[in-house]
């Protein structure tokens, strides 16, 4: 059984579908695509994916079934486990899994020096971008955004967690859970004590991440406008942040 999944994924030009064997439940991915475009953004994920499954035992397989000048088709296989939809989108509600992959980032991109820049993922989000094996272990796909050395060493776990801040804050009438901001600055300090966090992030780590977004948003192209940290305006900005601060202690 093949259902197409995304036509045009994120406007990137890109086919994605999915196939099932009916006979054996076995469960594949195809992303495919005919233009200059789709065919880059295939080939950046694969050299995200490459980078990942340098680090990490539980690897992403893929099978490249054909790559010419105009047309690339790649074939997934199914990471099977726990995608969170994230039904009740607050930070609280998933503080287990948010320390599970604050450190599988440690272990992921640590080595590096907290002053270095890192590998980019871009879209670092429990919202779908997340599969846990055995409801334990991270698995971190999509890979399309993928730079070598694009971005303070942090940033994508900086990005991880202010999302869910966000996302809870847009489901509680706006306002922000002080008890959600203690816990963050407990993870910051991890990344910190880990060497995963750019000393350009302490001070300010919500308004520094948004600048370097800002910065650099053709990272993001067309889907730029549509990060929802993004959407934090100054004085929440500057609440996030001085909360943190308040309960980092050096």
């Amino acid at each position: 059984m093949i259902s197409l999944l995304r036509n045009h994924q994120h406007y990137g030009e890109v086919f994605f579908i999915e196939n099932i064997n009916l006979l054996n439940n076995e469960k594949y991915f195809i992303k495919s695509s005919s233009s200059l475009n789709g065919i880059t953004n295939i080939c950046t994920e694969l050299t995200g994916v490459d980078w990942y499954n340098s680090k990490v035992k539980n690897k992403i397989k893929y099978e490249i079934s054909i790559h010419r000048k105009s047309y690339i088709k790649v074939k997934y296989s199914e990471v099977k486990g726990f995608a969170s939809e994230l039904s009740k989108k607050t930070y609280l509600s998933n503080v287990r899994y948010i320390e599970k992959v604050i450190n599988h980032y440690c272990s992921v991109w640590g080595g590096s020096g907290e002053n270095s820049m890192a590998p980019f993922h871009g879209d670092f989000s429990l919202l779908g971008n997340i599969i846990f094996i055995d409801d334990e272990i991270p698995v971190v796909i999509d890979w399309e955004h993928f730079k070598l050395n694009a971005a303070p060493i942090g940033f994508d776990a900086m990005y991880f967690l202010f999302e869910l801040i966000w996302f809870e804050s847009s489901q509680m009438n706006n306002n922000i859970c002080k008890d959600s901001l203690i816990h963050l600055s407990k993870m910051l300090l991890k990344l910190k004590n880990s060497n995963c966090l750019n000393e350009c992030f302490i001070n300010k780590p919500l308004e520094t991440t948004k600048i370097f977004m800002q910065n650099n948003n053709i990272y993001w192209g067309s889907q730029f406008d549509k990060m929802p940290i993004m959407f934090f305006d100054k004085e929440e900005t500057d609440f996030i942040d001085g909360t943190i601060l308040s309960h980092i202690v050096l």
